[in-house]
């Protein structure tokens, strides 16, 4: 080989060298910036502070607390508490690695501040939050280092309340909490957890309050609250902890066991339950409502105990209405016959009825009510008829425990029961059985039953004629009928439950996986079941029923009455087709922070809201 030769083969080979180094380079400097490594998981840290962590005898205008990168804070005016309370509140900002807080107002002597700012301060990049961080000066000569620890819990559901205050007070009164900030406060994390740091010897009374906007003091009816029924005394514990140290992973040769004493802080197990105060009914006509000519409502504030008067001003005294039932009562809807008086646009009547005076009693009023119907675009063409209309329950499989039903939009003034067919499929042919009809209402029909000796595994077939219905404007049904298959008692299954001890005026609640109440019973000896339930998860809740009135019942600050005791069986029940479930309870045995099942704490909790 020539000399020319090999220096043309080295080059070659330098150029291959070459360009494969720069394939990889591009290959490695795809997308933006540096790719792999570890992701940071270390929270931001403390390096300086001014004044000191828990340093005494300082009157600051402003705290400055260094960190060892860049961070922020997350939501300050919702996570970042001070305690005592300080009016105005200070002002916290970050910028770069410092978070600076400033008081606009002059420091208490001889007391203890906390800056307490939870899980607020990240670090920008990863967001890694520092966990429980608080700081803490006094203005005196002591630093208080009590602290009190316990849950926040939602006393009709017992799930964990975030983000929800917790307070103490010195000062015993019943008036403090209503008019003056807390002492110390904190709040709860997002398993209704909290800490009140920096406590001072003594006792306190202790209330958690969703308190937005901020007062720190309950300052308005239908804010959530909690009251603790006994006194707080904080105090410290020493006590011993075992720890193992092992020789390797498995945890199978013990290497040293060492003994270690650390300061417990008691009590570090309050619950408090939260409720909303019943608000005091004050009647009075909120709202008068004509939705269709043929119709009027007029809703209130609370249930009406007395039926109102209707006056007529601009039309026949000789009105003749229908008045329809609500659930609640407190609204009352009327349905106008005379053709006439359909026809106006407006109405107006003078209405006696009981409202609340200034001192919330009962009056007798009369009000001027005037209801304009506002008309509405003809959707409907020309010569087609308008049919009456109506919902129903029916469908295929039907429980065999229901009732078929129907709901019209009006109130009915003829059923020919001759007109409407129930028949039974035999083999092949379908027979005519007997059936009654059952109304919601005698004056007032909206809502019709059909009952007849219905059979499981059976199929049967309800047709209406047209015109068998017919409303009170004179509206009738279209032709309708509709097949369906009654359900096997097999495909239920059963629930029975025996109880330890026996609740005095209880009842309990069959709950769905949503919380909704199925089926509720009340609780009148040691066993008490629940037949004929469909297959599906299900929950059972008992509530101590003390005025025995079939509900649960609120509580009231002013009159120290706590809201009625709900209590979770701590485990979710599979209800499966054809099968009986048998369970004991008993319902005293599991502590209140364990009772909700698992599953349902994961999907529902209470979290304060800004908005």
């Amino acid at each position: 080989m020539t000399p020319n030769k090999k220096i043309i083969r080295k080059l070659s080979f330098l150029t291959s060298i070459v360009g494969i180094a720069f394939l990889l380079h591009s290959c490695a400097n795809r997308g933006h910036g540096p790719q792999g490594g570890m992701k940071d998981t270390i929270p931001p840290k403390v390096i300086t502070s001014l004044p000191a962590n828990r340093a005494l005898n300082v009157t600051p205008k402003e705290v400055v607390i260094d960190f060892d990168e860049f961070i922020q804070l997350d939501n300050a005016y919702q996570n970042v508490v001070f305690s005592p309370a300080h009016s105005p509140a200070p002002v916290t900002k970050v910028v770069g690695k410092k978070v600076t807080v400033n008081f606009a107002d002059t420091l208490t002597p001889n007391t203890t501040y906390t800056i307490d700012f939870a899980n607020s301060i990240l670090d920008i990049n990863e967001k890694n939050p520092l966990p429980n961080y608080s700081f803490a000066f006094s203005t005196g000569n002591t630093i208080d280092s009590l602290q009190i620890s316990g849950y926040v819990l939602n006393a009709y559901t017992l799930s964990p309340y975030e983000g929800v205050l917790v307070g103490i007070y010195e000062d015993k009164s019943d008036s403090a909490f209503v008019s003056k900030p807390f002492d110390r406060m904190a709040k709860t994390n997002e398993k209704g957890f909290f800490t009140i740091k920096n406590v001072k010897a003594g006792e306190y009374k202790i209330f958690a309050l969703n308190d937005i906007p901020q007062a720190y003091y309950y300052n308005q009816q239908g804010k959530d609250i909690a009251m603790y029924g006994k006194l707080i005394i904080p105090e410290t514990q020493r006590v011993i902890r075992i720890d193992t140290l092992w020789k390797d992973t498995t945890k199978t040769n013990i290497d040293t066991i060492i003994s270690r004493t650390y300061t417990k802080y008691l009590p570090n197990n309050v619950v408090l339950k939260t409720f909303k105060e019943a608000a005091p009914v004050i009647q009075k006509l909120k709202k008068a409502n004509r939705p269709k000519r043929e119709t009027f409502s007029l809703l209130f504030n609370a249930p009406v105990t007395q039926e109102p008067v209707i006056h007529p001003l601009n039309f026949s005294n000789g009105i003749c209405v229908k008045r329809e039932k609500t659930t609640k009562q407190d609204s009352l809807v009327y349905w106008i016959s005379d053709p006439k008086i359909v026809a106006m646009d407006t109405l107006r009547f003078a209405l006696d009825y009981l409202k609340s005076d200034a001192e919330k009693k009962l009056v007798l009023k009369t009000d001027t009510v005037e209801i304009l119907y506002r008309k509405k675009k003809n959707v409907v063409k020309k010569g087609e008829k308008v049919f009456l209309k109506f919902d129903n329950n029916i469908k295929s499989p039907f429980d065999i425990y229901d009732t078929v039903s129907f709901t019209f939009d009006e109130p009915v003034r003829c059923v020919l029961k001759e007109k409407i067919s129930l028949q039974h499929k035999v083999d092949t042919t379908w027979q005519n059985i007997d059936f009654r009809l059952e109304y919601d209402q005698l004056n007032c029909i909206k809502k019709m039953n059909v009952i007849f000796d219905m059979q499981q595994k059976e199929t049967y077939k309800i047709t209406f004629d047209s015109a068998c219905i017919q409303s009170d404007y004179y509206k009738t049904i279209d032709k309708f009928s509709r097949t369906f298959t009654v359900k096997s008692v097999e495909d239920y299954g059963n629930l029975y439950v025996k109880l330890k001890k026996i609740p005095e005026h209880s009842f309990v609640e069959l709950l769905d996986a949503k919380e909704k109440v199925v089926y509720k019973r009340p609780i009148k000896g040691e066993e008490f079941s629940f037949e004929n339930v469909l297959p599906g998860t299900y929950y059972l809740k008992m509530t101590l029923d003390e005025n025995a009135n079939g509900k649960w019942d609120t509580g009231n600050y002013k009159e120290h009455v706590q809201p009625e005791e709900v209590i979770f069986f701590n485990k979710k029940i599979v209800i499966r087709a054809n099968w009986e479930n048998e369970e004991e309870w008993d319902y005293l045995a599991t502590p209140v922070l364990e009772q909700r099942p698992q599953e349902l704490s994961v999907q529902k909790k209470n979290k304060i809201s800004t908005k």
